[in-house]
This record gives structure tokens, sequence and C-alpha cells, in this order.
């Protein structure tokens, strides 16, 4: 069963905190499947604070070793271990954000995990990056592939730009 997260960063070394993350999501990953990553976008903020940093958004597709939940609580260990504060404002800046986009087929509303995620359609900062690595893939509850759906998005209103 494959997995994709999100990556996404705006805080001090943007890239360098991607490929830390992007390493250590690795090591949860099968080993004998294949490990996709995308390339890295620069994205203006989306729903942050005034003045936030631009981010660094990627995006990684495997098949993991971990339970959904499992696979969450090990994420939000990533990021605590990057240095992610438990407390700061609502989307506020920070140096790593991990999200489980989807898990397979599953679809799953709990209070600490929804799935597929609840926003993935509409942002264009997750839809590229996956774009890049499984562009004909379609979300639970969906009709339309990834491409499909980024490219019935409306005009970006923010930018985004290749590494």
């Amino acid at each position: 069963m494959r997995a994709a997260i999100a990556l996404g960063s705006n805080i001090g070394e943007r890239e360098y905190h991607l490929r830390a993350a992007i390493a250590g999501i690795r090591k949860l990953a099968a080993p004998d499947e294949k490990f996709l990553v995308s390339r890295f976008y620069v994205t203006t903020p989306v729903d942050c604070p005034l003045g936030s940093d631009d981010f660094v958004n990627a995006a990684v597709e495997l098949s993991p070793l971990l339970a959904p939940i499992d696979l969450l609580r090990t994420l939000k260990a990533i990021e605590a271990a990057m240095g992610r504060p438990d407390i700061r404002a609502l989307n506020g800046p920070r140096p790593i954000d991990l999200d489980i986009i989807y898990y397979g087929d599953f679809e799953i509303t709990e209070p600490e995990l929804t799935l597929p995620h609840p926003r993935a359609l509409i942002r264009r900062f997750v839809l590229a990056p996956l774009a890049d690595i499984v562009p004909d893939h379609i979300f639970p509850g969906s009709t339309r592939t990834i491409r499909d759906q980024l490219a019935n998005l409306p005009p970006p209103d923010n930018t985004l730009r290749i590494l």
C-alpha cells in the first residue's frame, strides 16, 4: 500500500530541513519498494500569519512499514526532533511540516488523523509536487487524477516555482 507525505519548511535552511526530513521518512519505507521524491517548490505562504517567509515544499510517496496512525505519530516525532514547536500560532512559521496526504484507499476521520488530507485537493503547493511523482494517482473518494485536479485549480494566487 502506498502513502504520500507533503513536506514544507519556511524557517532557516529550508532545503536542508526538507532533505533531513526526507532521510528520516525514507527509514519508514519498505526497503524493496520505490521511494519517490518530488522536485522542491518555492511557494508563498497560504493561510499563514502576515509576514511569514516563503515555503519550500515537496512530496514523497512510499510503501510505509507503519499503520496510518503510527506513521502520523512518527512524523510528529520527526517534526519535534527537527525543532517544530508544539505550541505556535496557527499555521505559524516552522522548520518542518509533514502531512500524510493519502494512505492507500483509507478514508479516516478521527480527531488525530483525517485521510485523505481534507485540503490537499485545493492546494497547489501539495498537488504540484505530487504531480511530479504520481500524476495519475486518484485520491480515495475522487474521480480525477492529481494531474487533472491540479489543472482544474483556479489560477494561482500564490507564487509557485521550482528550485
